[in-house]
């Protein structure tokens, strides 16, 4: 069965508490998480949820599946190698057949990338 490519970049990561390493939670997941806490805030929160509809002009019936969409673009930028080589450590076991020498990144290029900026 082949991989799918979206399963090739992480999202959170944090070094192990114990043991030597990073803990990661891969990206699409964490993009899911997001859309469905986005979703049960606005089911919670119905003025919230009826400001937004009218600030977008949308009907509230489909509201939940378009921000939940949105909700899920949230971190784009970081499917950018620049944000993955962040902690290369995790980039090199997620994409073991990468050659480090072939992404012509320079540190400045990786410590200043901003994913916000890059996903707007």
């Amino acid at each position: 069965m082949l991989e799918k490519s979206y399963y090739k970049y992480w999202g959170k990561a944090k070094k192990k508490e114990i043991g030597e390493g990073y803990d990661y939670h891969l990206l699409p997941y964490h993009c899911l998480d997001v859309a469905a806490v986005g979703r049960v805030w606005l089911e919670q929160d119905s003025a919230l949820c009826e400001r937004i509809a009218f600030a977008i002009g949308a009907d509230k019936s489909n509201l939940f599946d378009t921000i939940g969409f949105f909700f899920s673009l949230h971190d784009l930028g970081k499917f950018d190698i620049r944000f993955q080589s962040k902690v290369p450590e995790i980039r090199d076991e997620i994409w073991k057949e990468l050659n480090k020498n072939d992404l012509f990144l320079t540190t400045a290029q990786i410590s200043e990338f901003d994913h916000g900026k890059a996903g707007y």
